[in-house]
């Protein structure tokens, strides 16, 4: 059966394991996070700008109006 207070494994025995997994995954997020930001802005939102200046749309409306009142 497990220990007296129901753990399978200490949980002493697993901090190092787990801080240096930890670690890992920091590092790991600081170069994916680039690159899949990186990776959605050239492949999505910088192609459907391109597509819209080409097209001469204006979804946001800014283009200036010289007949407005004001």
């Amino acid at each position: 059966m497990c220990g007296a207070s129901g753990d399978v494994v200490l949980p002493r025995a697993l901090s190092l394991a787990q801080s240096a997994l930890d670690r890992i995954g920091r590092m790991l997020s600081n170069v994916m996070n680039p690159v899949a930001m990186n990776l959605l802005f050239f492949t999505v939102f910088a192609p459907a700008a391109m597509i819209l200046r080409w097209g001469k749309k204006d979804l946001l409306t800014l283009a200036r109006d010289p007949n407005a009142e004001t």
